[in-house]
């Protein structure tokens, strides 16, 4: 009895064995709905990625340089960082006197420059610092690390929020500068 409960365990396995090996040996598989990035609300409308341009240049440079708010991005030429550059570009628009945005293509010359001085890689600064602290939407605050592409280490949200709030920070020193001045 024991020889045959062997032969029949040896045999189903062999054939799993068998079995196994005709299938492909890794499966792509989905566990759900693709999930999408959600898009900044506000600032910027739903464009379509076809409509949504990255840098075409070496350099994109909008503002002006004394503007309180200073935004230095250094920009891979990938698909990915095409809504963060379009969000650049209209936060710009909405606030023109208070944000100057600096964007350089990492693979051109004068990025491989910036990204020498700034010892990074891909990211974007405000006023200097990568890491930022934000006021999220449930009044908690949070570290927003602006390093690599959009929705890695934050979201477009996030980066909006800390545009919003940097330049808010910004309209209240003038205006307390205004009048102390007066």
């Amino acid at each position: 009895m024991l020889v045959a409960f062997a032969a029949f365990s040896y045999a189903t396995n062999w054939r799993e064995l068998v079995m196994a090996t005709r299938r492909p040996p890794y499966e792509m598989r989905r566990t759900g709905p693709r999930r999408e990035i959600p898009g900044p609300a506000g600032a910027l409308e739903k464009l379509p990625e076809s409509q949504m341009k990255g840098l075409s240049g070496a350099k994109e440079v909008l503002g002006n340089p004394q503007a309180p708010v200073k935004v230095w991005a250094l920009v891979a030429p990938v698909r990915c960082w095409n809504p963060a550059v379009e969000l650049l570009r209209a936060m710009h628009k909405k606030h023109p006197n208070e944000l100057y945005v600096e964007m350089y293509n990492m693979a051109s010359p004068e990025g491989a420059e910036e990204r020498t001085k700034h010892k990074g890689c891909a990211g974007i600064e405000i006023n200097g610092a990568s890491k930022v602290p934000v006021v999220m939407a449930d009044g908690t605050e949070r570290e927003v690390t602006l390093q690599k592409s959009p929705g890695q280490l934050y979201a477009l949200e996030d980066l909006q929020r800390a545009l919003e709030q940097a330049v808010k920070k910004a309209q209240k020193g003038g205006a307390a500068e205004a009048k102390a001045g007066a």
